[in-house]
């Protein structure tokens, strides 16, 4: 029984261990990372796939760049006006209808990016639960950080 337990243990430890350092890829790493986080990531339809990566500019500080390829890898969009600072976090997500939703840890706002009219476009929400004006679609559930309600508290 001894052996049994020696043996059990030390393929447990082997176990974690390979399980450990497989774990360390992009790949494994992104099933750990939140829903709101993981990119690529690609639209309900998958005919777009979204990217969200850091990107210096000349005097070296970082931004967050919202960008959209087609299913081939063509990027299509790139948010370049927004100045998403790079030290900071921001969240993303698709809804269900095609747009992008983005939520800015830094000034608590929410934006969108749809290309209901042929081409890609953003659209300032405005605060997390309080819609800049009447009509705008209402961001999708999952948005927001687990540290914030859907109301942005």
């Amino acid at each position: 029984m001894k052996r049994f337990s020696l043996a059990f243990g030390a393929l447990s430890l082997a176990l974690a261990t390979a399980l450990a350092a497989g774990c360390r890829d992009h790949e494994c790493a992104r099933y750990y990372m939140p829903a709101n986080k993981i990119q690529p990531l690609l639209s309900p339809g998958s005919g777009f796939v979204l990217t969200v990566p850091h990107v210096a500019d000349s005097t070296g500080n970082t931004y967050w760049r919202v960008t959209i390829a087609d299913s081939s890898g063509a990027v299509v969009y790139v948010d370049t006006e927004s100045d998403f600072v790079g030290n900071l976090n921001v969240y993303w997500i698709w809804d269900a209808d095609g747009r992008v939703w983005l939520y800015n840890s830094d000034d608590g706002t929410v934006h969108f990016y749809t290309d209901e009219s042929g081409s890609w476009e953003h659209v300032i929400y405005g605060p997390a639960g309080h819609p800049s004006s009447e009509g705008m679609p209402d961001p999708p559930d999952g948005l927001l950080p687990g540290y914030l309600d859907e109301t942005g508290q």
